[in-house]
């Protein structure tokens, strides 16, 4: 089942890797999709380490400690691009620091480099989830809120990002807690992650195809 969803993820990646490409071809696309042609390079470049490390030495946690910390630094620096609020973006640009600080000490000296940061992984998830609520909030209590969202790629990925990280934080902090678990539980939580890997891949291809789709008339600023 695990070669079966890697690969499954891997396909996904490399439709989103194209979508990628999408923005540099547009004038009217938003910056900010420029920056996922090397966010979805990386992230091939990390599966393909880890899937290396766990069939060659039965452990890639290395390679995802110090990958989840860049991509949820990464998608707090975009969270902070979407929103309006000056004083929550000087707020978030400090817990990004924060958690980068944290997540660094966490993996050398506490959980240590052979296991996956759980606890400062579930700190940053809580910080995208918040930040991801608090753009919704701008966005829907606005004086003029949007009538249309099908196109708004803005809102496709928080949408995505509430989802994974909601989803992962749940499941990660249980795994954690409970120590102990029967083999068929994790098996079914490490599914489960995965799927919402998955997921969130495939929403930020949708939010890269709305550039095609969305009205000529409809621009995004950011």
């Amino acid at each position: 089942m695990y070669f079966t969803l890697f690969y499954f993820n891997i396909g996904i990646l490399g439709l989103c890797l194209l979508a990628s490409l999408i923005p540099f071809f547009r004038k009217d696309a938003p910056t900010f999709l420029r920056y996922f042609f090397l966010l979805v390079s990386c992230t091939l470049t990390a599966k393909f380490l880890g899937h290396k490390l766990a069939i060659d030495v039965g452990n890639n946690h290395i390679v995802y400690n110090f990958f989840s910390v860049v991509t949820i630094d990464f998608y707090l620096f975009l969270l902070r691009i979407f929103i309006q609020n000056r004083n929550v973006k000087s707020f978030i640009l400090f817990w990004i620091c924060l958690f980068s600080v944290c997540s660094l000490l966490n993996i050398f000296f506490l959980q240590g480099l052979n296991n996956f940061h759980t606890i400062t992984y579930g700190f940053g998830a809580m910080l995208v989830v918040g930040c991801c609520v608090y753009y919704l909030q701008e966005l829907f209590f606005a004086a003029n809120p949007p009538t249309n969202l099908r196109y708004n790629s803005v809102f496709w990925v928080v949408m995505g990002l509430l989802f994974f990280y909601g989803a992962t934080f749940i499941g990660l902090t249980a795994t954690h807690l409970m120590v102990g678990l029967p083999e068929h539980f994790l098996n079914i939580m490490t599914f489960f992650l995965m799927i919402s890997d998955q997921m969130l891949y495939v929403v930020f291809t949708i939010s890269l195809v709305c550039l095609l789709i969305k009205p000529k008339v409809e621009k995004e600023s950011i």
